[in-house]
């Protein structure tokens, strides 16, 4: 909207994360739903262990689908800290899970093997990523200050700039009888247009995320005032040099929506992040590519070397929830010590390996839930962590952590906000019948990396290796 109304005050113009005002269908965001299955398919082929069961991620959940429409649940989900949210899993829910991506890393990491788990019976994992979503999708600040969060400015954006599915000109009443004869004209239409979800459950999400009728009663005019103007979008585009950063696992502001805004532009440029999820030149995206590019950029009017954005590495999905550790794949052995000395032999049993999995799960599955400094979080089934930042990074400290309900973690992780050494200390079981101790390390954000585990179980030495989690 800059770039149509101030042209003359642009040099150059990056766009993270970007869509365009208007286009085909656009007011019913047709690019939103295939977005988001592929951001679950694509996570899924990439991931060995989600790749070996056959079929897409999308086929794997609708199961779960298919059981909170007929079966909806009451959940009290622990956020930690004495943060209790009560809720109804239902399918609005998973969409809104689903859809989000809030919490971004996380929704994508686990809600394949969540979705299994409660096929299972074990309904945990999903309803702890339902309280998460429930909690992150409300995007206003805790202290309400309009200052930092402003709705209205919110909703003045997305109610005035692009189209809608209704006559923004109209008064309230009229509008909201043509909202209602459009949705049933998209009912029969395309049905499948949100799938695996209907349209009733789509707009069951949070109006900022279904988007559709968040604009249906703004601005609501006093009677008798004249409706606002709207902001037509057929001005000229600027000859200007734009760079369009587009995440590849994005389905708010898709590759799609990415190349058609760039599109508007004679010298628009869009470079795609592999891996990659929404808004990648700030501090929270999964590498520092999208930053250095649009500095580069900003700069030069050039991206130059854009390979750092096919090497993003894969998300590591959870290969499967467990309620006990037995049920896990064992670590391998190792044949070296914590030293590199190469062993003879590795006593470690498949008892204590499937412990380390336990151990290693328990660690990926706190970085994955820690989303801030001075967080105080739960684990899955039970136990406490803090996180605090660290020098470039973070910590996270574990009081009884438990990922499977038999193996509670104690100890430390250390890691960097954006890939490198991960190092975690880890007391096995309870203070009363400790099992022994796990020195583990692992390098973060590199594709195929191995996870070296090294410590004593039940009195006996413990060297081994794994996938990195």
């Amino acid at each position: 909207m800059f770039a149509l109304r101030h042209p003359q005050r642009l040099r150059s113009l990056v766009l993270d994360g970007a869509y365009p005002l208007a286009g085909n269908e656009y007011a019913w965001y047709p690019h939103y739903a295939p977005a988001m299955r592929d951001k679950f398919n694509l996570a899924c082929e990439r991931a060995p262990a989600c790749r070996s069961l056959g079929g897409t991620s999308i086929e794997h959940i609708a199961p779960a689908l298919a059981l909170l429409r007929a079966e909806p649940f009451r959940v009290r989900g622990d956020l930690g800290g004495g943060r209790m949210r009560e809720f109804t899993a239902d399918a609005g829910l998973l969409a809104t899970l689903m859809f989000a991506g809030a919490p971004a890393y996380a929704s994508v990491r686990e809600t394949d093997a969540a979705a299994r788990a409660l096929l299972a019976g074990d309904r945990l994992p999903l309803a702890r990523l339902m309280a998460e979503t429930r909690d992150q999708v409300d995007s206003r600040d805790a202290t309400r200050a309009p200052a930092r969060f402003s709705s209205g400015l919110a909703a003045a954006i997305s109610c005035q700039d692009p189209p809608q599915v209704y006559d923004m000109n109209l008064p309230v009443p009229p509008r909201l009888e043509a909202r209602e004869r459009a949705m049933v004209q998209r009912t029969a239409s395309a049905p499948e247009a949100y799938a695996p979800f209907t349209l009733a459950e789509y707009r069951r999400m949070p109006l900022d995320y279904a988007f559709v009728d968040e604009c249906v009663l703004w601005p609501a005019p006093a009677p008798g005032d004249a409706p606002l103007p709207l902001v037509h979008t057929d001005g000229s585009y600027p000859d200007i040099p734009v760079l369009v950063l587009s995440g590849e696992l994005d389905n708010i502001t898709t590759v799609a929506d990415g190349a058609e805004a760039a599109a508007h532009f004679a010298h628009g440029h869009q470079v795609v992040l592999v891996n990659s999820f929404h808004v990648n030149a700030l501090p929270h995206a999964r590498s520092d590519c999208g930053a250095q590019l649009a500095q580069r950029f900003l700069a030069d009017l050039s991206t130059g070397d854009e390979s750092c954005a096919r090497q993003v590495p894969p998300v590591r999905l959870v290969p499967r929830f467990a309620r006990r550790a037995h049920e896990l794949d064992p670590a391998q052995p190792s044949i070296n010590n914590s030293k590199g000395e190469e062993l003879m032999h590795n006593e470690t049993d498949v008892e204590q390996l499937r412990m380390v999995t336990a151990v290693l799960l328990s660690c990926a599955d706190v970085m994955a839930h820690a989303t801030q400094d001075g967080q105080q979080g739960a684990g899955l089934r039970g136990g406490t962590f803090r996180v605090k930042k660290s020098g470039g990074g973070f910590r996270a400290d574990l009081a009884g952590v438990r990922w499977t309900e038999d193996v509670p973690v104690y100890g430390y992780i250390n890691w960097r906000a954006r890939g490198g050494q991960v190092h975690a200390w880890a007391l096995v079981g309870p203070a009363d019948d400790r099992r022994g101790y796990l020195d583990i390390e692992w390098r973060d954000g590199v594709s195929e990396a191995r996870a070296i585990i090294n410590g004593v179980l039940d009195n006996r030495p413990v060297h081994a290796q794994a996938p990195a989690p």
